[in-house]
């Protein structure tokens, strides 16, 4: 179980990082 949770700490803050990044600046990508 305590392998599963490393990980799982990874792709979570993977995807906080992603959707900060988005909501921090969505302006600023040339979409």
């Amino acid at each position: 179980m305590a392998r599963h949770d490393e990980p799982s700490l990874g792709w979570r803050e993977r995807s906080v990082s992603c959707i900060l990044f988005m909501s921090v600046k969505p302006s600023k990508i040339p979409s």
